[in-house]
């Protein structure tokens, strides 16, 4: 796996520098078939040119870290001329390694007696005694305190007008009588007075009164089709009214009369027929 590669070329590699980096880039592509990055990749995770990462890796094969195979990476359906170097990490833990995750140095373990009162330490590699969890640098073993030295632990003092209240004399009684206040007095608000001239008092707003659709006169009714006949017979006619120089003003449907000379459209049309 890629994760295992990379702790082994961390942790036992002599490698620096950019030849590292070029190594740990490989190492990141590392399966189960090896790594075939491009040299492209390796140059941009290396933070080097394409000629200086092919430098590397072959300084890198001959210290013996990878083995390359030319044109051996790729998949099934790679074409010849398209595929990549294929690249696998030679690195192992040596003797001294412990094999685990972190790859500890078994030869800084210091074999020194337990102290009185204290567990003895096992051995790096062993598993853990039961009911004992293994330590870790993201988490380290914490002592807990005793009993004893939680009492002997001077007592926090509370203050309990910190917040600039006295909870001893609160009561449920008072915040209702105050919530009960402030309902009244945002429902009935004191008249505002002026600053600028003292005594002044805004007077209050003028009563509008509330628009009431009842008020308005009922829409006339339409009338029958026989006079809607005569009042569009009667439109097409001149009215005498102002010299005759615009026609009758009739309401085609709710009309009988002229608005301009108030004469009926049955008698404009009877006159009209009168005068043929």
């Amino acid at each position: 796996m890629s994760i295992d590669a990379s702790a082994i070329v961390w942790a036992h590699s002599e490698a620096t520098g950019s030849e590292l980096l070029v190594l740990l880039a490989i190492a990141d592509h590392e399966g189960d078939g090896g790594a075939w990055p491009a040299m492209e990749t390796l140059a941009r995770r290396g933070r080097v040119t394409r000629d200086a990462a092919r430098k590397i890796v072959r300084r890198l094969e001959l210290r013996g870290e990878i083995t390359t195979d030319l044109n051996g990476g790729g998949g099934l359906r790679t074409a010849a001329h398209m595929r990549t170097n294929r690249y696998e990490v030679n690195l192992k833990c040596p003797e001294w390694c412990d094999r685990t995750a972190r790859h500890r140095d078994l030869r800084e373990v210091k074999a020194d007696p337990p102290a009185a009162g204290t567990a003895p330490s096992r051995s790096a590699g062993s598993p853990p005694a039961a009911g004992t969890a293994e330590p870790s640098i993201n988490h380290p073993n914490k002592q807990t305190p005793s009993s004893s030295e939680v009492m002997a632990q001077p007592e926090l003092e509370i203050d309990s007008n910190q917040s600039g209240e006295n909870y001893s004399e609160w009561s449920p009684a008072d915040q209702l009588a105050k919530a009960r206040r402030r309902m009244v007095e945002a429902r009935d608000p004191k008249p505002k007075t002026s600053h600028t001239r003292p005594g002044f008092t805004v007077p209050p707003a003028p009563h509008v009164p509330r628009f009431d659709s009842r008020s308005l006169a009922p829409a006339p009714e339409h009338v029958s089709p026989e006079q809607q006949a005569a009042n569009g017979a009667a439109a097409q006619l001149r009215c005498p009214a102002q010299g005759g120089k615009y026609r009758h003003l009739i309401p085609p449907a709710t009309g009988t009369h002229c608005a301009r000379c108030n004469a009926a459209a049955h008698d404009i049309i009877n006159s009209q027929e009168a005068h043929a």
